[in-house]
């Protein structure tokens, strides 16, 4: 697992949401919440925590979401975990 800022993490899960959830650029910014403005349901985040994984090499599951509401916050949780992984 590398260490990746913010910003990178952002364009990963940028990816991610266009190409399994078809959310558009329009959508796309730190502050959008992920379930209120991208439409995220519980499947939903499942499916994007497993491909956060498969992308970033960080393990996730839907209670490591649980608590994230926006983007920002999920890119910040993120760049944490990959800087101290123990």
């Amino acid at each position: 697992m590398g260490s990746f800022s913010s910003d990178e993490i952002l364009g990963t899960l940028r990816g991610i949401l266009a190409a399994q959830f078809e959310v558009g650029d329009e959508a796309f910014r730190p502050g959008a919440r992920l379930r209120a403005d991208l439409d995220l349901d519980s499947l939903d985040l499942i499916v994007f925590a497993m491909e956060i994984g498969d992308a970033l090499g960080v393990e996730l599951d839907e209670d490591d979401l649980a608590g994230v509401e926006t983007l920002a916050e999920l890119a910040a949780r993120l760049a944490a975990r990959m800087a101290d992984p123990g």
